[in-house]
């Protein structure tokens, strides 16, 4: 089919047909000649303007066609999107810009409850900020917002926009001092009413709003305070405080909530998560700009050298650390608490959960929050809060049988998912161990024995034991002679049995422990040379991630001279069981234990040289 028109066409009804073309057309001249059509679109008087009412639903006049669908809708503003991110910045404020201004907050109020559409219009708006200024952008938003009574989609036009805006100003590095000063009544207002209609009912849309108000607050403060916080009025401060910590409260059923409503809770979560962000930026700051008698050592040493912020910084941080910091401390507990009694977890993404646990970890810096909180109910937060984060998941357990690489990556590599709540319910052991060591040892070492003595402790929680030691190790004073007699008997105690596990998991994680702990912890000949003949018995193990491990644990351990020697009668058969390995799984970690292999056995490797390069070749040919 050709598609052709005059400057002073536009049939909506050939624009539809070729736009069906573009997707669907086997044929590829004709999808090119109706792409081309398309295109010529935007060299027509009436381009945009009729486009943004297509995009909004709106008919031709008296025209009898039938109406566009949502798809379609969606098809064709993804290409006008195109189109005008296709011109340059010259063009697009020349020619387009006066046109886009005019009609695109109308097209956003008429599809800001369809969120595809909506997110295409948005980004629209975001590539004229980008390109230039629109210098009346503020007025408009605040007209928006102030005019919006009870129109619900008026009011959210304006939060969106509002949020793009603040976005854009937190992109280019620039103040958002004034611009705040001037909303944050308007925000304070609209959150507390929409918080006040949400009580009983959260239709999507109100909690929508609620995210945006959260998120605006983020991108504003993520780079310092708001000038408005000054010491003679923190009323603002406090005002937003209670409203989180009150958002809290009416929404203490959101677990509830997950399996009946799950485009609220969706967004309840999301807010939630911005308003973790937010509150931790201000314990951060806190740390930073007062003066805390019972500050940490290391604490202070990070911040010798940094200003201590200005009267007004220091009174929010006062203010916060006084009256809110142990309030938000508490509300996280509660929440990991009835978190962890979910039939199904999967429902609330991790990346919704880290900011609390974040917020938990850093909350240890401070010592009357530690002296309050934390030592009193120590062994509540390690059985109740952190274990179950740590421990060995179901979920862990499919992962290790369909992709034994991956499993490996997440598991047991240095792991850089920042929403990871196993690592960061780990960090909290690292901190707790590493600035209240004294106060922590003991309650610390209790538990690991509550756990490791149970006859009915799980493989799981043993497994979370094991990882969490190999993650605080750095932390923990091996100079002294307690703590090193002390990992001598768990390791012949407890993590040998581990080797012989049925579970695959704990025995692999029983190997990483030994690399980690065996030449600092167990200095008796006869105990290293049970280690290292389980580390070989686990290398022959029909499991691909516990072979693995001890592959990586042989690496580590041949860097001491008394096991290399010990290994080197058994050259021939490591380097064969590594080439094999690296065969069936695809891991970084074993190639790098191989490379150490041979480079610890430099002048014993010539018999084998050829076949280890023709086995890498094909390794490499495989990947």
């Amino acid at each position: 089919k050709n598609f052709t028109m005059s400057q002073s066409q536009f049939s909506t009804h050939q624009l539809r047909a070729a736009l069906h073309t573009t997707f669907t057309s086997p044929n590829q001249s004709q999808r090119q000649n109706a792409e081309n059509y398309l295109k010529s679109f935007s060299y027509h008087n009436s381009f945009l303007v009729q486009s943004f009412a297509i995009i909004g639903g709106q008919t031709q006049g008296n025209s009898t066609e039938e109406p566009w669908s949502q798809q379609d809708r969606l098809a064709y503003g993804i290409f006008i999107k195109n189109i005008i991110y296709s011109w340059k910045e010259e063009e697009l404020m020349e020619k387009h810009a006066a046109t886009i201004q005019q009609h695109i907050i109308d097209l956003l109020y008429k599809v800001v409850n369809e969120m595809s559409i909506r997110n295409v219009v948005m980004s629209i708006v975001r590539k004229l900020l980008f390109a230039g200024e629109w210098k009346d952008f503020q007025s408009i938003i605040h007209q928006i917002l102030t005019s919006s009574g009870s129109d619900m989609n008026k009011m959210q036009c304006g939060l969106l926009l509002m949020n793009e805006h603040t976005k854009q100003l937190d992109m280019r590095n620039e103040k958002t001092e004034a611009f705040f000063q001037r909303f944050e009544p308007l925000l304070l207002g609209l959150y507390e009413y929409i918080l006040l209609q949400t009580k009983e009912h959260r239709p999507q849309p109100l909690m929508n709003m609620r995210y945006n108000i959260a998120k605006s607050l983020w991108h504003t403060l993520r780079r310092g305070y708001a000038v408005t916080w000054t010491a003679q009025d923190l009323s603002g401060f406090k005002k937003w405080m209670d409203l989180f910590l009150h958002s809290y409260s009416a929404d203490s059923e959101l677990f509830g909530l997950m399996a009946q409503q799950f485009d609220s809770s969706h967004f309840i979560w999301k807010e939630k998560r911005l308003i973790g962000h937010v509150v931790y930026v201000i314990l951060l700051r806190s740390f930073e700009t007062r003066t805390n008698k019972d500050e940490t050592a290391t604490r202070k040493k990070k911040r010798r050298n940094k200003p201590q912020g200005s009267k007004d910084e220091q009174a929010v941080s006062n203010l916060f650390m006084a009256e809110y910091a142990t309030l938000f401390l508490q509300k996280y507990v509660e929440i990991m608490q009835r978190y962890h009694q979910l039939p199904n977890q999967s429902q609330i993404p991790n990346r919704n959960l880290s900011p609390m646990l974040v917020y938990m970890d850093s909350s240890i810096q401070d010592g009357q929050i530690y002296n309050k909180i934390w030592l009193p109910n120590i062994q509540n937060f390690f059985h109740q809060i952190l274990l179950p984060f740590i421990m060995f998941k179901k979920e862990d357990f499919q992962l290790m049988m369909d992709d034994p690489s991956q499993f490996l990556s997440v598991n047991f590599e240095e792991n850089d998912d920042i929403y990871s709540t196993r690592v960061a319910a780990a960090q909290i052991f690292y901190e707790l161990v590493g600035l209240r060591y004294k106060s922590v040892l003991g309650p610390f070492i209790q538990f690991v024995e509550q756990i490791m003595n149970n006859p009915n402790a799980s493989p799981p929680q043993q497994d979370g034991i094991l990882f969490l030691f190999v993650h605080i190790k750095r932390v923990l004073d091996m100079d002294d002679s307690k703590m090193v007699s002390y990992l001598h008997n768990f390791t012949t105690q407890h993590v040998f049995k581990a080797m012989n596990s049925t579970e695959p998991y704990l025995c692999a994680r029983a190997n990483a422990f030994l690399s980690n702990f065996l030449i600092a912890c167990v200095p008796e000949a006869r105990y290293r040379h049970e280690a290292i003949q389980l580390i070989l018995n686990s290398l022959q193990h029909e499991n691909l991630v516990v072979k693995t491990q001890a592959a990586v644990a042989v690496s580590e351990l041949i860097q001491h001279d008394e096991i290399c020697a010990q290994l080197k009668p058994l050259l021939a058969q490591l380097l064969k069981s590594y080439l094999q390995l690296m065969l069936q799984i695809d891991s970084s970690t074993l190639v790098a234990s191989l490379s150490i292999l041979v480079s610890n056995f430099a002048d014993e490797m010539h018999p084998f040289a050829v076949d280890t390069c023709a086995s890498t070749v094909d390794v490499f040919m495989r990947l």
